[in-house]
C-alpha cells in the first residue's frame, strides 16, 4: 500500500479532547483499501489544534477519501502522496545496514552496486 498525507485545517481550533472525538470516529471508519496510521497537529499560542496532518497507509487517494467522505465535520484541505524518511537512515552503518537488508535475497549470490562482476555471498552478511 502507498503512503499518503491528508491535511485538514479546522475552522475553529480545538483541544486534544475535542480532537479525539474525530480521531475515533476516524479509526472506527478505516478500511483495508484506507488506514489511517497516525497524525501530527499543528498548535496555536494557546495551544489548541489549528491544523491536522494525518498520514494514511492506501490502495489510493479515492479510497481515503471514501473514508473521510463519512465525517463532513472534519475538514479536508486536500490528500498528497508522501514517503517517510528517517534522520537515522543517514548514519553510515545503519544507512549500509538499510542497504543491504532491501536486497531480495531470490539467490544465494548477489552482485554488488559498484563492480559489476563483483559478487557478495549472503552467508556471509552478519547483521548487527
Amino acid at each position: 500500500m502507498a503512503k499518503f498525507l491528508a491535511i485538514h485545517t479546522l475552522l475553529n481550533p480545538v483541544t486534544l479532547e475535542e480532537a479525539t472525538v474525530l480521531g475515533k470516529k476516524a479509526k472506527a471508519k478505516t478500511t483495508v483499501d484506507a488506514y489511517w496510521v497516525k497524525s501530527w497537529a499543528q498548535l496555536n499560542n494557546h495551544r489548541k489544534i489549528v491544523r491536522i496532518f494525518c498520514e494514511w497507509n492506501a490502495k489510493d487517494i479515492d479510497a481515503i477519501r471514501g473514508v473521510i467522505a463519512q465525517m463532513p465535520e472534519f475538514p479536508l484541505d486536500g490528500i498528497y502522496p508522501m514517503a517517510t524518511v528517517d534522520s537515522e537512515e543517514f548514519s553510515g552503518h545503519v544507512f549500509m545496514r538499510k542497504k543491504i537488508l532491501r536486497i531480495l535475497f531470490y539467490s544465494r549470490q548477489i552482485i554488488c552496486g559498484r563492480k559489476k562482476n563483483s559478487i557478495l555471498n549472503t552467508d556471509r552478511l552478519i547483521y548487527v
